[in-house]
């Protein structure tokens, strides 16, 4: 998930194999004002 905004943190909720994790962060400053994330 991209928080965009102020933040433009990123969290991942890694799979299991069955069902997913909770969230944790992985990226303090992705997907900034004005650019396209993918």
């Amino acid at each position: 998930m991209f928080t965009k905004g102020s933040l433009n943190d990123v969290y991942v909720g890694l799979s299991t194999g069955t069902s997913f994790g909770g969230g944790a962060k992985w990226h303090d400053f992705f997907g900034l004002t004005g650019e396209t994330t993918l």
